[in-house]
């Protein structure tokens, strides 16, 4: 492996990792990843029953020229179809809120994704979308 592959894995795990919207423990896998027209880093770890997806990617194609790069948060956690423990199953996307963060349905964030996509974008779509992309400078 040459030095300059070396100094970027290095800087993902431990530089750009530290301007995530949440703590990235350092046993989480990493997929650096080029994209049509941008790239992306994935986090991907478990805890507390959660599974985790945190990935930071430059601007997008389409985004707002004022979007920089950015963080996403997901979470997932399996559901159980029976028994004492029943429980639906839980995907949910980390957004900024007047109390700090929180933690939404991710199909509203998909209905906001898909309300873009098909020009019928309201407010509080757009508000949920800009909540839910964090920038990547602390």
């Amino acid at each position: 492996m040459t030095k300059k592959k070396e100094d970027v894995k290095e800087y993902i795990r431990n530089v750009l990792s530290q301007s995530a919207s949440i703590e990235t423990p350092s046993f989480a896998k990493i997929k650096d990843q080029k994209k049509n027209g941008y790239n992306q880093v994935k986090y991907n770890w478990r805890a507390d029953g959660y599974k985790y997806e945190v990935r930071w990617h430059t601007r997008t194609p389409g985004a707002p020229i004022t979007e920089g790069n950015t963080w996403q948060v997901r979470r997932h956690k399996a559901g159980v179809g029976f028994g004492n423990n029943a429980r639906p199953p839980v995907d949910e996307v980390l957004v900024k809120s007047a109390t700090g963060k929180k933690w939404v349905p991710f199909e509203m964030w998909q209905a906001s994704i898909d309300a873009k996509t098909a020009n019928r974008l309201t407010k509080e779509q757009r508000r949920l979308l800009d909540n839910g992309h964090w920038s990547d400078k602390k």
